[in-house]
């Protein structure tokens, strides 16, 4: 058999007798090296073209010399104008003679073209280490370029939910410390818009701050930079829009009103002598037939030149409008039937919309209470159409986008040509509206997005909130509040990231695994098959560094060609990758080029995993003597194959290294278990927290194979049996052959199955987390959706409203063809009507536990709306059991919990959640069954006793606690729309359930009837799941049962499953990672069986000699490498799926949602037919070579 580095004991190779004899020579090793070379290539047939070899280390050397004479001869220049590079000189020549650097080159390129010799006799070994390293390489390159972009590509998602709005400086704050009562700030956007434009000279001034990114080549770029004396770049702070917030008012077209209010504007406050008997209030409402002629609206006013200028989509593309003039939304001009150049009347209420303008115009409390409103009449300019998602046009989170759009500068002065002639309108002209703004939008300055580069989230946040404290601090105003849209989209990535960072380090943890396995064997291997040449080379004087440079030679010849190939293929591939990437995220902006970090980490990583591998063989190289080692007669067969014998009497065996190591990673384990584990939850450190986890699931990982490796012999007989039985051509001899196999390559298919294993739990491991986090990102959405459709407002439906909104929903269901199963009601929470700031409080009886919770009523069948899944019952009350009217059996439908609520026994019964039961021990062994609720109740108008004792009604208002003694009815796991936890968490607000009947009874007659409650949402259930006919059941409801409804009125939204450039993103990520995945399996049974066949040629030569054909050898060496292959395919996926299952539960207990368990399951028999293939690819090509061979040559090598 042929060795890897040179000449084996066979190959009649003598050492050259001319060799000096001075160990201390570097020159020696040399000598030695070039003498043994040169006799081989003139007696081995293998170096017959070894010139070529020759001729490019020689040309590499030469090339070295010319570079260090350019070098030289350059500093021989430079000497003669600076003394400096004089003595730099004469130094660098002084070095490289003192350390004999011509030697030291020669001496190097020889071994290199030594080893390169020896690829020609083991190209496997060459192969196994160059795609060992060459996959590693391109798996960190690429893997940590996308990461370090991560930012960029969650970066376009950002901006586009945030429409471009960096900032939004709001004026809305309360200052007063009763929490009840508060003023709105009103901001001076003119003011504002001056200091920042002022700011272009000197905002960098502000404590000359420096904020830095990283661009996606790694690099630092200056966002903000300090400046002296003006010689700075000047930044555009020019990218802001004044805004106010929407004002639910109504409206009345022009054609529903008298003629004569349409362009006196006294008659639309008076009644200007005429009969008609009305207040400055009513006497426009009169005039336009009354309450029930007008319509509802919301209307809002924005700067329409500004807000196009930047970008923005609020104005849907309409540039600045006429004054007078307004857009409306489509579906309200077709309800009132107006087109292009009609007029309507809007109902500004006055206070709301201009404030403490007022005050500055004169205007007094009593004719604002006289006439609170401003009777503005409007030009329809242009219609615009609804969408779903309102902060995609740029308006706030959780707004309703409005009916009408007015331009700020042309709305104001309009307006104050039809105030109330009685007002000071002069002084009002006098007054510029935008020095009264409720909130102004704004972008960074450009280069904008560089504010957000960089792959750490959390220094980007810092670094977003040093820029708006700095902004603050300049315009000079402390009392108003900054939300940042894009970084609050962009932060939601941050989990996501994560998640892709630990699994990119799980990968490379088991690439790096698996290469030095490979490597370390087939290292083994080589110091067996040159152990006598290296006798020869001790025998003439080398040393043991000679040894140890002839075995590092070996890993540099495939270390340094597989990274840089690596890195040019990373390239290759990351071009692709970006390009998929810049197709789901719509950026130009992602870098196509390696980093810098990841071009370092990969050569870093490249040589790790040679350098960890040479360890034991060389220890081994250098264990034996030079005797041992010049001894032909000793079998060269592998250690591995050797019989050895332990006297029982011998004390060797006493200690245990395995034992021993075992103990120690126990002990480790118990130290971060009972320290580092609770420092790190104590702290929050979040990130600490995740590497942790990451050892903790490697060390699980690594454990659970090597339990399993423990069957695997069990499983390949069994797998062996089976296939004899099966197949008719398969006689006993085959059977006992391959169990004799199974036996004696026992250990060396224990490393096999080892790497094999891994590798295919791997893939089912990155399958599942893909899933996982799909589900991630979707069950915080059903959470909060509850059912696929629902309709629900940011504050209570109206009764009235509630009354029209439910007929609409009961003749949609009467009308089969419409595809609504049913419907449920939700209340508002209870604290928000009675004390906002005051949550229910549910307790024991003794009250050692209090807990806030939110108390919600529910209708009869709210339950069954639900999502499947999303609503699960952990445990059952004994209240329950013994409610009289309720026959109820506990495994059956606990949906029909909320219509138990409405039993008769039950109004004094709560839903509580499993959290809820574990702090207060309810329902315990000897424990209660009852506990106390308690709710803060404001009653206006109480009746007060005066100290005469006569009753007299007084508008005071009385705040007073209701404690009512409850008992539990279930407990909860999860409930879709509520705040429900099984971890008992004490400072979790958490829901607490009950029937609209118990609601009212809870409320402390603030509430007299069941119609009177405020109600926040209605679920709605549709007969069929199909996309198309929920979306025509949603623009039914919307069309019939919500328009023409006050904007703060409920609005529909449906729950869809999550399918954005984050989803692609990772689906690209966790292919990619398969793919390397199923590579590197693949590769490391090829390799492990090529390798095992290869040492066992002697035997195949044998069978051969006893007369096995040729098939039946196939046959038998097939049937072992499918049985090794098969088994530890069943390995792996057992282990894949029980680690899967634990990060789900990981992560399920993290984000406190219910997280299904999936895995694509077409997977599985994919990983069995491809262990197949890959053990017949593996076990061909090997046995044909050696069936080639006549049986002497298979028997003497």
């Amino acid at each position: 058999m042929h060795n890897f580095y040179g000449p084996s004991e066979n190959d009649n190779c003598n050492e050259d007798e001319d060799g000096d004899d001075d160990d201390n020579s570097i020159t020696k090793n040399y000598a030695i090296l070039t003498s043994f070379d040169e006799d081989c290539d003139s007696n081995d047939y293998h170096f017959k073209k070894n010139n070529k070899f020759k001729i490019i280390i020689k040309g590499i050397l030469y090339f070295f010399k010319l570079l260090t004479s350019i070098i030289i001869g350059a500093l021989e220049f430079l000497k003669k104008e600076f003394k400096f590079f004089g003595l730099i000189l004469k130094k660098i020549k002084i070095n490289l003679k003192n350390i004999g650097f011509n030697t030291i080159i020669e001496e190097w390129f020889s071994i290199i073209k030594y080893s390169i010799n020896g690829i020609k006799r083991s190209k496997l070994n060459y192969s196994i280490g160059f795609i060992s390293c060459f996959l590693v390489v391109i798996l960190v390159a690429t893997g940590l370029s996308v990461l370090s972009n991560i930012s960029l590509i969650f970066l376009s998602k950002a901006d586009s939910d945030a429409n471009h709005i960096d900032l939004i400086i709001s004026g809305k704050q309360h200052q007063s410390i009763d929490l009840d009562k508060g003023f709105t700030i009103r901001l001076n956007y003119t003011l504002f818009d001056k200091i920042l434009n002022n700011a272009i000279l000197n905002f960098e001034k502000i404590e000359n701050i420096e904020i830095k990114g990283e661009n996606s080549a790694g690099a630092s770029e200056t966002i903000i930079q300090s400046s002296s004396s003006g010689g700075s770049k000047k930044k555009n702070f020019k990218n802001n829009s004044p805004r106010f917030h929407m004002i639910d008012t109504y409206g009345y077209p022009v054609n529903y009103c008298e003629n004569i209010v349409e362009n006196n504007i006294e008659a639309r406050y008076f009644s200007n002598g005429s009969d008609l008997n009305c207040t400055e209030s009513t006497c426009f409402i009169n005039r336009c037939g009354g309450d029930g002629e007008h319509v509802y609206m919301g209307f809002q006013l924005l700067d329409f030149k500004k807000e196009n200028d930047m970008g923005i989509k609020s104005t849907f593309g309409y540039g600045s409008q006429p004054k007078g003039t307004c857009l409306m939304v489509e579906l309200l001009a077709k309800a009132t039937e107006l087109k292009i150049g009609d007029e309507i009347f809007i109902i500004v209420p006055a206070v709301e919309l201009l404030s403490t303008l007022l005050t500055d115009s004169m205007i007094s409390t009593t004719q604002i209470e006289k006439s609170p409103y401003i009777i503005t009449k409007l030009k329809v300019n242009g219609f615009f159409n609804n969408t779903e998602n309102p902060y995609e046009l740029g308006f706030e989170l959780g707004e309703t986008i409005p009916s009408i759009l007015i331009d700020i500068d042309s709305f104001y002065d309009s307006m104050v040509e039809q105030v109330n002639p009685s007002w000071n309108v002069d002084l009002m002209k006098n007054r510029n509206i935008k020095e009264y703004v409720e909130y102004i939008v704004m972008k960074f300055p450009s280069p904008r997005l560089s504010m957000y580069y960089g792959t750490d989230l959390d220094k980007t946040l810092q670094r977003v909130s040093e820029f708006t404290s700095k902004l603050i601090y300049k315009i000079g105003v402390g009392r108003v509040d900054i939300s940042t849209p894009v970084m609050t989209e962009l932060y939601k990535s941050n989990e996501v990231s994560s998640n892709l960072g630990q699994l990119l380090n799980l990968i490379v943890f088991v690439f790096l695994l698996l290469s030095i396995l490979l490597i370390y064997t087939t290292l083994m291997i080589d110091v067996d098959s040159m152990t006598f040449n290296n006798g020869v080379f001790r025998m003439l004087g080398a040393k043991f560094s000679f040894i140890i440079e002839l075995i590092v030679s070996k890993t540099i010849i495939f270390t340094v060609p597989s990274i840089i190939l690596g890195l040019i293929i990373s390239q290759i591939f990351l071009f692709i990758i970006i390009d998929q990437l810049k197709r789901f995220t719509n950026s130009d902006e992602i870098s196509n080029y390696l980093t810098v970090d990841s071009i370092v980490y990969s050569i870093l990583l490249g040589f790790l995993i040679p350098m960890v591998s040479l360890i034991l063989p060389i220890r081994k190289a250098l264990s034996f003597s030079l005797g041992e080692q010049l001894d032909t007669s000793r079998s060269n067969i592998s250690s591995s194959h050797q019989i050895t014998t332990i006297d029982k009497d011998s004390t060797d065996s006493e200690y245990r290294k395995f034992v021993s190591l075992i103990g120690l990673s126990l002990s480790a384990l118990g130290i971060v278990g009972c320290f580092l584990l609770p420092k790190l939850l104590l702290s929050g450190n979040f990130s600490s927290l995740l590497a942790l986890l990451f050892g903790l699931l490697i060390l699980v990982l690594i454990s659970a194979i090597f339990l399993m490796m423990n069957f695997h012999l069990i499983i390949s007989k069994t797998l062996v049996y089976l296939i004899t039985l099966i197949d008719p051509f398969a006689k006993n001899i085959i059977r006992i052959i391959l169990y004799k196999n199974l036996i004696s390559h026992k250990k060396k298919n224990k490393s096999t199955m080892f790497m094999f294993g891994v590798s295919v739990s791997l893939i089912i491991i990155i399958n599942c987390l893909f899933l996982v986090q799909v589900e991630i990102s979707n069950a915080s959405n059903k959470q909060y959706f509850g059912s696929l459709l629902k309709i629900e407002t940011s504050t209570f439906i109206k009764r009235e409203d509630l009354s029209n909104i439910t007929q609409c929903l009961d003749r949609i269901i009467d009308d089969e063809n419409n595809g609504l199963d049913s419907y449920s009601l939700r209340s508002m929470e209870f604290s928000e009507f009675s004390q906002p700031d005051k949550k229910s409080i549910v307790s024991d009886l003794a009250k050692t536990k209090t807990l806030k919770s939110s108390l919600w009523a529910v209708g009869p069948t709210y339950f069954s709306e639900l999502m499947e899944d999303y609503f699960q019952v952990s445990s059952v009350s004994k209240n329950l059991k013994t409610d009289k009217d309720v026959d109820f059996n506990q495994n059956g439908d606990m949906t029909d919990l909320s219509t138990i609520l409405y039993s008769k026994d039950s109004m004094n019964k709560l839903i509580l959640t499993q959290s809820q039961k574990k702090l207060m021990y309810l329902d315990e062994k000897g424990g209660p069954d009852e506990f106390l609720l308690s709710n803060y109740i404001e009653i206006n108008n109480y009746t007060k006793i005066d100290p005469s004792g006569k009753n007299q009604q007084q508008n005071v208002t009385f705040n007073w606690i209701g404690r009512n003694v409850m008992k539990p009815l279930a407990y909860l796991k999860t409930a879709g729309t509520f705040s429900v936890s099984e971890i008992p968490d004490e400072d979790l607000t958490q829901s607490v359930i009950t029937s609209f009947p118990a609601y009212v009874g809870l409320s402390g007659g603030n509430i007299d009837s069941v119609r009177n409650i405020p109600v926040s949402v209605i679920l709605l259930k549709p007969k069929s799941l199909d996309d198309d006919l929920i979306d025509s059941l949603q623009y039914k409801i919307s069309e019939t049962c919500l328009f023409n409804k006050n904007s703060e009125s409920p609005y529909i939204i449906r729950y869809k499953d999550s399918s954005n450039s984050s989803d692609k993103l990772n689906s690209l990520f966790f292919d990619f990672a398969t793919v390397l995945s199923m590579i590197i399996s693949s590769f490391s049974l090829i390799s492990s069986m090529f390798t095992s066949i290869k040492n066992q040629s002697k035997e195949i030569g044998i069978l051969r000699s006893i007369g096995l054909s040729n098939f039946k050898i196939y046959k038998i060496y097939i049937i072992e490498a499918f049985t090794l292959s098969f088994g530890s395919c069943i390995i792996g996926i057992i282990i894949g799926l029980f680690i899967s299952y634990t990060i789900l539960l990981e992560q399920s207990v993290m984000n406190q949602q219910i997280i299904p368990f999936s895995i694509q399951w077409e997977l599985i028999p994919i990983l069995f037919i491809s262990s197949l293939i890959v053990s017949i690819i593996s076990v061909f090509s090997p046995i044909r070579h050696l069936l080639k061979q006549p049986i002497i040559t298979v028997l003497k090598d």
